[in-house]
């Protein structure tokens, strides 16, 4: 039976410098990540082997640095620039990333943009 495996890192708590108010670029704001990525090998659903997969914490380690090195006004960008890095960085057949910024709009709880990307 074909199928296509999934890892899903959910709520990614990361540190970035992200909107577009002179107080929102002077100082990081933690946003949440929603990150769901397809490697472009399934074996260890077969082996139960590390090394066939991807390694979870790594990814989350990495994903944490390069937000902390980023700063962009606008979300959209954010998140367009993260899963390019993703598909440039790890093997992947697609990615999907959410963030999600709480109290930069009133009387809203928070402002969530996602992206998916598939190599083609």
């Amino acid at each position: 039976m074909a199928g296509t495996m999934r890892i899903t890192l959910s709520q990614l708590m990361v540190s970035t410098v992200i909107g577009v108010l002179p107080d929102e670029q002077a100082h990081p704001q933690v946003v949440g990540l929603d990150v769901s990525v397809v490697p472009l090998s399934d074996a260890a659903l077969y082996s139960d082997a590390l090394g066939d997969t991807l390694d979870y914490g790594v990814l989350a380690v990495a994903i944490r640095q390069w937000a902390a090195g980023q700063s962009f006004g606008l979300l959209e960008r954010f998140v367009g620039a993260l899963t390019d890095w993703l598909m440039g960085r790890f093997p992947l057949q697609s990615v999907d990333v959410s963030v999600t910024k709480w109290g930069c709009v009133p009387s809203c709880q928070a402002v969530s943009v996602s992206h998916q990307r598939v190599n083609r």
